[in-house]
């Protein structure tokens, strides 16, 4: 399956303009998103970051198309 990259900006309004909340991880390290398998995963470069992942979904019922997976 074809990886998909998505910027920062395009996360946040896919988020409903905000990236969610996480335990103290630092979105500004954040380069881009990186979409495969129904997960949408944070990279710096070309390094994984071990932040939040985040699955999208057609439409949850307050906009948004992404929430953190355990949400």
């Amino acid at each position: 399956m074809k990886t998909i990259a998505f910027t920062v900006e395009q996360m946040e309004a896919l988020c409903g303009g905000e990236l969610p909340q996480s335990n103290g991880f630092d979105w500004k390290q954040v380069t881009h998103f990186e979409f495969k398998d129904g997960v949408f995963q944070p990279y710096a470069g070309s390094q994984i970051l071990p932040g939040p992942c985040m699955r999208g979904t057609n439409r949850y019922p307050d906009g948004r198309f992404v929430y953190p997976i355990g949400e």
